[in-house]
């Protein structure tokens, strides 16, 4: 039915919106589990059943965390500049935290119907990525502001640690 990317030209309820974060958050905890990074969540690459429900492709620059090369490559970033965490940007050691910042962005966007960054080049995306202050929710969204900081927060040491932890602050709001 679909990718995530494809629902987003339409305005989602704050209600859908966290419904596909706790959706999408249960199947990053899964292939973390397993040891495997995505590193290149984004829309595109949520697909969705008949039932709504999403499912995560194209792990073309998946991972597993337990790998010695934790970076791609000196000089080498790869992903998509709109959804790529700020380590990742910096072509330095990823983990979880990695595709959790990127699902942030993403509830960013099913929230406000933008990207959080935007620029004239990928470099300045990415730049933003990793020095821009996470973006403002307006008001009728706003109350979802602390699960958009803590899930973009730019220091490691700031952001949710596995997708268990968003989970257990997702269970009292859906």
């Amino acid at each position: 039915c679909g990718d995530l990317r494809d629902r987003l030209r339409n305005p989602l309820s704050v209600d859908e919106s966290l419904y596909y974060l706790r959706a999408i958050a249960e199947a990053l905890r899964v292939i973390h589990v397993f040891g495997i990074l995505h590193r290149d969540l984004k829309p595109a690459n949520v697909m969705l059943r008949e039932d709504n429900s999403p499912v995560l492709i194209d792990f073309g620059l998946a991972r597993r965390s337990m790998d010695d090369a934790g970076t791609t490559g000196v000089g080498q970033v790869l992903g998509s500049p709109y959804y790529i965490s700020p380590e990742q940007s910096q072509g330095q050691r990823v983990d979880a935290r990695t595709d959790l910042y990127s699902l942030g962005v993403m509830f960013y966007e099913m929230l406000t119907g933008q990207r959080p960054y935007s620029g004239k080049s990928a470099l300045d995306i990415m730049e933003q990525h990793a020095n821009a202050p996470v973006p403002r929710l307006l008001d009728g969204v706003a109350l979802q502001q602390a699960l958009v900081d803590r899930l973009m927060a730019k220091r490691l040491s700031e952001r949710y640690a596995s997708a268990d932890e968003l989970l257990a602050d997702l269970a009292p709001l859906v």
